[in-house]
């Protein structure tokens, strides 16, 4: 599936972008944290990073600029090309399906609770910020699962 199908299927607006853009704002210092609570949560259940030859801290950049490219909130072509690259190399170590969909889901939850815990984010604001990452958050995952159906390319 082509971003702008998923664009167009969650309703992602310009507002929506401008959205994530303020939401960035809100949890750019915290990604560290978040990231470093997300990899001791696969530790937990016995899946980190190191069970697929990479260590946290290997990751910690690449992550960042990840992180940053979405929510930049263009999702075009560049954006597109990078989110596949990243998706193939997650398949071609051979992290499992469920567990990627679920960490998907882990970290939004993550970044949720970032944006709520923001000083001077109001409720009501709070919820179009979460709302905006959420849709964003399921564009990239269609990138993220498609090499696990046989979409490459």
């Amino acid at each position: 599936m082509e971003s702008s199908t998923g664009i167009a299927f969650l309703g992602f607006t310009e507002k929506d972008r401008q959205h994530l853009l303020e939401a960035y704002v809100c949890i750019r210092s915290s990604i560290p944290s978040i990231m470093d609570e997300f990899y001791r949560s696969l530790d937990v259940i016995g899946e980190g990073p190191q069970n697929y030859g990479v260590e946290p801290e290997d990751l910690a950049a690449l992550q960042a600029a990840h992180w940053r490219h979405l929510f930049d909130g263009r999702f075009d072509r560049d954006y597109e090309n990078a989110a596949r690259r990243i998706a193939i190399r997650h398949y071609e170590i051979g992290l499992p399906q469920d567990l990627y969909a679920m960490s998907y889901m882990k970290v939004l939850v993550l970044f949720h609770e970032a944006i709520w815990k923001a000083p001077g984010i109001e409720r009501a604001h709070a919820r179009v910020l979460t709302e905006a990452v959420t849709k964003a958050i399921a564009i990239d995952m269609v990138h993220a699962i498609s090499p696990y159906s046989g979409d490459l390319v």
